[in-house]
């Protein structure tokens, strides 16, 4: 699986040589595509392997591609979130210094911005996520 962009093409291409296969009369077997598929997957993909070898019966193919790409696009999405909450709090932690709450101050309803609060040296914004 490392050699693929996704679990989509590396899916397409076991479908592909077992297609091919059976064209020359060597059809690969449901069983042994399945585990051919769940046995090229990355440490990444672990629980999902556990998770198909949970199962009573084992999955058509098309079933096990159906899950495997659901769980590629879960994964992808916990690291889009993950990253987008851990530099949110990055920029909440950035310094910055304590505005002089004797100056007025407005917050924008539609951004969740505080106006820009003059200093006596700098200009700062907040955002308020």
């Amino acid at each position: 699986m490392e050699d693929f962009a996704s679990t989509k093409a590396y899916c397409t291409r076991l479908k592909t040589l077992s297609d091919q296969l059976a064209n020359v009369d060597s059809p690969v077997m449901n069983t042994r595509l399945v585990l051919k598929m769940i046995f090229g997957l990355t440490d990444a993909y672990a629980g999902f392997v556990t998770y198909i070898h949970q199962h009573d019966s084992l999955l058509t193919f098309a079933a096990a591609r159906s899950r495997l790409e659901l769980e590629e696009s879960t994964m992808l999405q916990r690291a889009a979130r993950e990253s987008g909450s851990s530099s949110i709090s990055t920029a909440l932690m950035a310094k910055s210094p304590s505005r002089d709450k004797s100056l007025p101050a407005e917050v924008d309803k539609e951004t969740g911005e505080v106006e820009t609060v003059e200093t006596e040296e700098r200009n700062f914004t907040v955002v308020v996520a």
